[in-house]
Formats: C-alpha cells, structure tokens, sequence
C-alpha cells in the first residue's frame, strides 16, 4: 500500500483514547465515537458523510447523579450486535478513582444517537485478588460470533491498577497483561432478572405469528409466568382471556428458547395482525428475551 499524508488532521479536537470510527450501513454514514469532558471524563459522537470533514462531536452520555462522584466514563467500546447493525452497544469501561480499578458497563441503543445503560452493575469486571487480570480491563471492539456459537469481545486485562500502569516508564511491558476473551450464550448478553419477585411489560408489537417463546433461567424453585395483552387504542391495553396468568404453565429451569404454554391453549393465531405486549412475572429468574414464531 502507498499512503498520502493529509494537509490537515481528521479530528480537530481533544479525543485522547480509543476513537472508534466506522461506516453506519443503517444510517447511511460515518460515525465516530470519542472521548468528552462532561462532569468528568464522557463519550461523544460525531457523523459525517465523507469520513474527511468531522464537525465537533456531541456528549452523548456522561456521569449524572446516578452514578458514584468517583466514576468516569474512560472508554466507548461501541460495537453493534453480529450482523445485526441496527442494535447497537456501548461497552464503555468505567474508571473508579476511589479504588483506581476499572470494569465494563453496557448501554444499548437503537439508533447510535441515544443511548441508555442497560444496568449500572459492570457487565465485565475485574479479576478477583492474585488473578492476571485483577487491575482492570479494556474491551476491545467488536462484538462476534466465535466459533462455539457464543458471543464474544476481545479484551485486554492488566495485572496494575490504572495508576500503577502509568507509573512504568512508557515502552516497558506492563505486569501481567494479556488479552482474553469475554464471552456469552447466544442471546444471553442481558436480561431483566428478578432475586426475589418482580413484573415487567414489554414493548407494543404486531403479532405475527402463533406461539410465544422465551429464553430464560430460574433457580430451581423459581418460574417464569407470561400474560398477553391486546392494544385497545394508543395507550390502553387489556388482558386476553384465556392467556393469563390464571392459565400459565409456568416455566422454570434454564432454556435459550421454551415455548410458552397456556392450559387449553394450543395456538395464540387469533391475534394475529393485532398488537400485544407481554407481562412478565417473575420468581428468582431471569428472563433474556422473547420472540414470536
């Protein structure tokens, strides 16, 4: 290859780790992802249609009140989901002054613009005490399919605190540092999880189809229960007789994908062409996700 050094840089501004930048097929655009100064260290996005002329990036999430005084967020990590571009991640590292370690978080988004954590707890954390990786890690993006069939993201661990790394003269091989896999089931990346009970709804979408199925874990005394509702007009809904909560089979035992299944009930095809939303229940389990098929 021959190279052609341009007259002037591509980013005018103070970005100073792990800028992502790539083609969005789903926008139709170059994007880049970097680092801001927002309430301490942040993640900022600009886009362009000819990956030459950027305008300033705009601050697209960054510490609130939420989150602990000691917290920056250090990298953006953004990735997308394998062949999947319009579900999009944030796999943003998570500097804790106070303990000068970091972990991972993960926010999600369905456009790139607007992204919202999709818990506060780290979805990769440090290794415990004595282990290679116990000062921190970065992930690496992206996001792919191994070749087991689970989901996994390269990253690169340390065996020093963020500090200690930089007390190293620049070029020295850091203690313990090594890169390693992250790795998840397929379809198991996050999911809404109850220790005890809880409830949620979902989403509005149009039935297309005539079962329901889940991809869940309960312990072994935990269930999983499902009621469908139908949408009476903009914002109401009510339940549909005969897939309640009072017919539930309830699920229980850890399954990618479980049909879920109504006393009397063979078929959900009435519905068909409606829109619905589901009602979980759940008792010491964790639900993935659903689909229609």
């Amino acid at each position: 290859y021959s190279w052609t050094r341009l007259p002037e840089p591509l980013l005018r501004y103070f970005h100073d780790t792990h800028t992502v930048g790539c083609w969005d097929p789903t926008l139709e655009k170059y994007v880049a992802f970097v680092r801001r100064h927002l309430n301490g260290r942040a993640i900022g996005r600009a886009e362009t249609d000819d990956f030459r002329h950027w305008p300033d990036s705009e601050v697209v999430i960054c510490p609130t009140p939420m989150d602990s005084p000691a917290d920056d967020y250090y990298t953006n990590g953004f990735t997308w989901y394998p062949d999947d571009p319009s579900t999009k991640f944030l796999f943003s590292t998570i500097y804790h002054h106070d303990s000068d370690l970091v972990d991972t978080r993960l926010a999600t988004s369905p456009d790139g613009r607007l992204f919202n954590w999709v818990s506060y707890e780290p979805i990769v954390e440090a290794g415990k005490s004595g282990e290679w990786d116990d000062g921190g890690l970065y992930l690496c993006p992206n996001l792919v399919h191994l070749p087991d069939g689970s989901l996994g993201m390269a990253y690169r661990g340390m065996g020093e605190t963020h500090n200690e790394s930089f007390k190293r003269f620049y070029g020295d091989t850091q203690a313990g540092t090594r890169f390693a896999w992250a790795k998840w089931q397929e379809g198991r990346l996050a999911g809404i999880e109850a220790d005890d009970q809880g409830e949620f709804f979902t989403q509005r979408v149009k039935h297309d189809g005539s079962q329901i199925e889940i991809n869940a874990r309960t312990t072994r005394v935990g269930s999983v229960e499902v009621e469908v509702w139908e949408a009476v007009d903009r914002y109401l809904s009510k339940p549909v007789a005969g897939v309640t909560f009072e017919e539930n089979v309830p699920f229980s035992g850890d399954d990618i994908w479980s049909r879920f299944r109504w006393k009397g009930k063979k078929s959900l095809d009435e519905l068909q062409g409606k829109e619905i939303q589901l009602r979980f229940r759940l008792c010491s389990a964790k639900v993935f996700g659903y689909r229609i098929v």
